[in-house]
C-alpha cells in the first residue's frame, strides 16, 4: 500500500498496520530528500520510517528515520526485525 499526507506527500511503501513507513530510492539518500518521510512523522505516530537505498552502510538520521542498503533492508524484514 502507499500513503498520502494532507499535503500530498507519498510514502512509497506501507507495511503493518500503518506504523512503519518506507521510502525507497535508486541512488545513495541525499538528506534534502528526506522531507517526504519527515511529513509523516509529524503528521502522526509511526513505530518506524525507513529510508531504503544504495547507501553503504546503515544509519540515522534526524528525527529517528533509518537509513538502510537496501540488501540490509530485505535481511531485516525477512528476519521479522521491520515488523
Amino acid at each position: 500500500a502507499f500513503y498520502r499526507t494532507t499535503d500530498g506527500t507519498e510514502a512509497d511503501f506501507v507495511l503493518g498496520d500503518g506504523e512503519v513507513f518506507v521510502e525507497a530510492k535508486a541512488s545513495a539518500f541525499a538528506e534534502k530528500a528526506g522531507r517526504g518521510i519527515r511529513s509523516f512523522k509529524e503528521e502522526g505516530p509511526l513505530r518506524a520510517a525507513y529510508i531504503v537505498s544504495r547507501d553503504p552502510v546503515p544509519r540515522t538520521m534526524d528525527g529517528g528515520i533509518t537509513i538502510l542498503p537496501w540488501r540490509e533492508f530485505c535481511r531485516r524484514l525477512w528476519a521479522g526485525a521491520i515488523l
